[in-house]
């Protein structure tokens, strides 16, 4: 889910689960890759913030 969102980044967190180290939240930086993995089944996401408009 998005919590936050500015011109260079959006703060995000995960709705149903949690990240690692009882974060609530994970900063996506513009044109930085993001990497979550399920650690259920070692799925992983690549997330990148592309443009805000």
């Amino acid at each position: 889910m998005l919590v936050s969102l500015t011109k260079k980044s959006a703060k995000i967190g995960i709705s149903g689960g949690s990240l690692e180290g009882s974060k609530q939240t994970v900063t996506l930086k513009k044109g930085v890759a993001l990497t979550l993995m399920n650690t259920a089944d070692g799925t992983r996401y690549v997330l990148r913030l592309v443009s805000v408009s």
